[in-house]
């Protein structure tokens, strides 16, 4: 590439006296200072680095946005150079079009470059999922996924909501305490998603236990690390290799192929996405999770045979919808597709609940008064869409070609993070939003956009499972508060996914 400025340019080789210049921040992705070495404390030189912090990541994208303009220079995991698109307009456009920002991630120049316990090689490698389809095989996939999900019925979606919500909420009533996180959020998403899948009383038990095992922390993930992205293009399929990666550099998708190395496909329980064994050492999750992941991939596995088995089972079973679909999917593109809408279905839509109940506890607009009035539930979810999505952040666009974005020239093979979080609170189009500014405004990027965004009924559905979910809450604990004193609410330690790690409440109970 020739003239303008790429991630390559700011990136000092290893060994240099630049090295290590990026900041270090907890996980990817993260900038790379153009201007080298920062010279000793209070000596003239550069302006401040921008720094993360998870309480105010807004103010971080600020920081960039001011330095850098819509598009900035980036290094995942502090190795990696990609590009971080904050702009409203540029991730639209990026989004918008597939034919010039790829999704399969085939397209990208750095195979070669990447070590091979790379972090983010659980989430970019190449599996067949309908997330990494491109063109004519996207549509035929992306449709069947929007075509079943348009079967469910949206009434009794909710009333399956409001049951698992009753449920919830009965396990813990008479404590006068909960964590609403993992005691209610966490919970009835999952229960719903469940149903829809056709699971029977003691698989939706199984995949509770199975979904869990990635909570929690493991040895050698400092405290702070981030357990990487979800994706709502998506559902986040993941992959990690054992294998070495440095022969590995195709210009284009070589359809059916996949990184060397990589071995059976086990999904991640938490994302839906398919990663291989291999354990810490292999810079992949502990061997308890993986068999965690492995087992969920065989119980959709079972729900794909079963409804082919029984395919006059009738209810809004999607396995036994995607069989019967016209698109004749395969069973192994059944078994992915079902992974990732549970996977999109289910963490963030949890997250949506929690953010917005964060919400409702900490802003005295949502508190209830004295004549019952408060701001509604409609308000505060959307509210949480604009400043506060569930997805922050999704890695995975690759330039199809020499191009240019905010200023900025593309190579062909470049990747691209998509700032979900940023765009949102792009000045250029939120002129300076305070508290409700923007809450009957639908134009938020929270579900991406473009044909890789969640298809059109899946917003739909997981706003009927969140509404219920809050309006059963707040009807049965109507005196639901934060305990006093006020707690700390930390924020989940990622850049990809934004929720409270825990959210205590209390209430009387009935």
């Amino acid at each position: 590439m020739h003239g303008g400025e790429r991630p390559e340019d700011v990136v000092p080789p290893q060994g240099t006296r630049a090295e290590g210049r990026a900041l270090e921040l907890p996980g990817p992705p993260q900038p790379v200072p153009p201007w080298g070495p920062v010279p000793p404390y209070g000596t003239a030189g550069p302006e401040p680095q921008p720094d993360f912090d998870h309480a105010d990541p807004a103010a971080y994208y600020r920081a960039l946005r001011a330095k850098y303009g819509p598009v900035a220079p980036v290094l995942l995991h502090r190795e990696v150079p990609a590009w971080l698109v904050l702009g409203y307009r540029e991730v639209h456009y990026v989004a918008g079009n597939p034919e010039l920002f790829g999704r399969d991630p085939r397209r990208w120049h750095a195979w070669d470059r990447l070590p091979p316990n790379w972090p983010l090689l659980a989430d970019i490698a190449h599996t067949p999922s309908v997330r990494f389809t491109e063109g004519a095989e996207h549509r035929r996939r992306a449709g069947a996924i929007a075509d079943v999900l348009a079967e469910v019925d949206q009434f009794e979606l909710r009333q399956r909501s409001e049951q698992a919500a009753d449920a919830a909420v009965d396990r813990f009533a008479g404590a006068g305490r909960a964590d609403l996180m993992a005691d209610y959020a966490e919970v009835v998403p999952l229960q719903v998603m469940a149903g829809l899948l056709g699971l029977r009383g003691h698989e939706t038990a199984d995949l509770v236990r199975d979904t869990a095992a990635p909570h929690a922390p493991y040895p050698g993930r400092p405290p702070a690390a981030d357990p990487g992205p979800g994706d709502p293009d998506t559902g986040g399929h993941r992959t990690s290799a054992t294998g070495p990666y440095g022969s590995y550099r195709p210009a284009e998708p070589a359809p059916g192929s996949r990184p060397p190395g990589a071995g059976p496909f086990a999904p991640d329980p938490d994302t839906g996405g398919h990663r291989t064994g291999g354990g810490p050492s292999a810079g992949g999750r502990p061997y308890e999770t993986d068999a965690a992941a492995a087992r969920v991939r065989a119980l959709v596995q079972t729900l794909v045979d079963r409804a082919r088995r029984e395919p006059a089972r009738g209810g809004p079973d999607l396995p036994a919808l995607l069989l019967a679909h016209p698109a004749e999917l395969t069973d192994e593109e059944i078994v992915h597709d079902l992974l990732t809408i549970f996977a999109a279905g289910r963490r963030p839509t949890a997250d949506w609940i929690g953010n917005t109940l964060r919400l409702m506890l900490t802003d005295e607009r949502f508190a209830l008064t004295l004549s019952g009035g408060r701001h509604s539930v409609g308000q505060a979810l959307n509210e949480v869409l604009w400043n506060e999505p569930p997805t922050q952040n999704i890695i995975g666009r690759w330039a199809t070609r020499d191009t240019e974005l905010g200023g900025r020239r593309i190579a062909r093979g470049d990747c691209l993070v998509l700032s979900l979080a940023a765009a949102n609170a792009d000045p250029h189009i939120s002129h300076g939003t305070g508290p409700g500014a923007l809450v009957h405004n639908q134009a938020h990027l929270a579900f991406s956009h473009g044909p890789h965004r969640c298809p059109a009924p899946a917003p739909a559905l997981a706003e009927t499972i969140a509404t219920a979910a809050l309006e059963v809450l707040l009807d049965r604990l109507p005196d639901l508060a934060l305990p006093t004193p006020a707690p700390p609410l930390p924020w989940r330690q990622s850049l990809w996914q934004r929720a409270p790690t825990t959210l205590p409440a209390v209430f009387t109970a009935p």
